[in-house]
């Protein structure tokens, strides 16, 4: 087994956030930011934000998959293969998504979150082609914000 990161006990935990931890999936990130005050709170605000985002899921949980895997990141790309399937990701997108094999059976939308996904994470920013593609289908508001490059894909999903 590889080094690991101890989480903390509920008595290292301040009271306010552990009642909001008991709120949460039981996931070790959660617990792992509840040791620090002043990232758990901040952080549960931005992620609660993006998951009520009027964003088709089955993208988002797309575009999660494929920058999990190209960032080799497991455990994050664990979790969101279950959301994903509960999202209507099939099992053979899901194996297209995370592999390096060819993406060209996925449908468009899925084409263009895989896409963008890999930029971000390879490059921090889109190609203009990509963003052009982005604007063209899902307009200002959703991708503005992304060819700016102020958010990469492991923290916009």
């Amino acid at each position: 087994m590889g080094l690991g990161i101890d989480l903390p006990d509920n008595n290292q935990i301040q009271k306010d956030i552990l009642q909001k931890l008991e709120t949460l999936p039981k996931l070790n990130v959660f617990r792992l930011f509840a040791g620090l005050p002043e990232i758990f709170n901040p952080l549960l605000s931005y992620v609660t934000g993006l998951y009520q985002f009027e964003f088709d899921p089955r993208l988002r949980e797309i575009a999660i998959c494929r920058q999990s895997y190209i960032a080799s990141a497991p455990y994050v790309l664990h979790q969101h293969k279950l959301l994903a399937k509960s999202c209507g990701v099939t099992d053979n997108e899901l194996n297209i998504i995370i592999s390096d094999g060819e993406l060209n059976e996925l449908d468009e939308d899925a084409l263009l979150m895989c896409q963008m996904a890999e930029e971000l994470e390879k490059n921090a920013a889109l190609t203009d082609t990509t963003f052009g593609r982005l604007l063209e289908r899902f307009g200002q508001r959703w991708s503005s914000p992304l060819k700016k490059g102020h958010l990469s894909s492991r923290y916009f999903f």
